[in-house]
């Protein structure tokens, strides 16, 4: 899932989100760069529903939710990681079976962690070594 990025400070129901809205318009930001700003940071990136399907509320619901999903959950959901071997889901259930296996539990757990890649935008890597 991806952060969400609603169209009007009303679809928000985090009280902080709500503060920093209003103190970015103090500041003489107009709405939508106001709300642009605060979009990233919003307490509700994390708590929008979960995006099980393309269905209707993503899935999630088959009444309103509290906070509207993500508007790109027709693309981003479950469903579609499930079918696609190249997904996060995908790759994160094979790590957890790296992890599950005796001989690689040991360096995905306690191996030094070495970034790579450090300079490069957008690209989270790093590499664990251990004994062996």
């Amino acid at each position: 899932m991806t952060n969400v990025n609603y169209d009007s400070i009303d679809d928000y129901d985090d009280l902080s989100t709500h503060d920093q809205y209003q103190r970015a318009l103090d500041a003489g930001m107009d709405g939508e760069k106001a709300l642009r700003s605060i979009s990233p940071r919003s307490r509700d990136n994390a708590r929008s529903p979960m995006q099980w399907s393309s269905d209707k509320y993503a899935g999630f619901s088959e009444t309103t939710p509290w906070l509207q999903p993500n508007t790109n959950y027709h693309e981003v959901n479950v469903e579609q990681q499930r079918t696609n071997p190249a997904s996060i889901l995908n790759y994160y259930k094979k790590m957890i079976q790296l992890r599950k296996q005796k001989e690689y539990r040991s360096v995905l757990v306690n191996g030094e962690f070495s970034p790579l890649y450090e300079t490069v935008e957008n690209v989270v890597a790093y590499q664990r070594t251990g004994n062996g």
